[in-house]
């Protein structure tokens, strides 16, 4: 996968990720990118000249002052790649598919054990859950493993 293609993924996947509700996570995910990466100075940070405007961080140290400081007292920000976007994005659907079909399996085995309630309603007043949309979760737990492979071999497509 090169840059181009990896831009086009990024936007295709954000796409559907907001049809389906999850523009939180979309945005999430942007608030990360827009932060970047905070990585510890490389040597080429150090040894530009004075005045040379660095790519991503204005190092200007005095020549005599470079020698003694050790590099990794310095932290500079890199934007990230749009492999390492997509890559991001790809990771950040994986986990909130694990997580929720893991809460959710915790949730049906909790009151399948204590004989709890036959019905919870949640918070936000318009889902409800009942013991009989516990045969759905085998169904859904398939496919959250299908979804997990399929982003498998999408994170295999991105090169490092």
């Amino acid at each position: 996968m090169n840059e181009n293609e990896s831009i086009e993924s990024f936007a295709t996947l954000s796409k559907i990720l907001e049809e389906q509700g999850l523009r939180w996570l979309v945005e999430a995910v942007a608030r990360e990118i827009e932060e970047g990466i905070i990585e510890e100075a490389s040597e080429k940070d150090f040894t530009q000249e004075l005045y040379e405007p660095a790519p991503s961080a204005a190092v200007a140290l005095a020549p005599a002052y470079r020698r003694s400081i050790k590099k990794a007292e310095f932290l500079v920000r890199r934007e990230f790649t749009h492999l390492d976007q997509l890559r991001l994005l790809v990771d950040a659907v994986d986990e909130v598919i694990s997580q929720s079909s893991n809460i959710e399996h915790e949730l049906m085995g909790f009151f399948k054990e204590s004989d709890g309630p036959r019905e919870f309603q949640f918070a936000d007043g318009q889902s409800s859950f009942n013991r009989k949309q516990q045969e759905q979760f085998g169904v859904r737990s398939s496919a959250v493993r299908q979804l997990h492979g399929l982003l498998e071999e999408l994170r295999q497509e991105i090169p490092r």
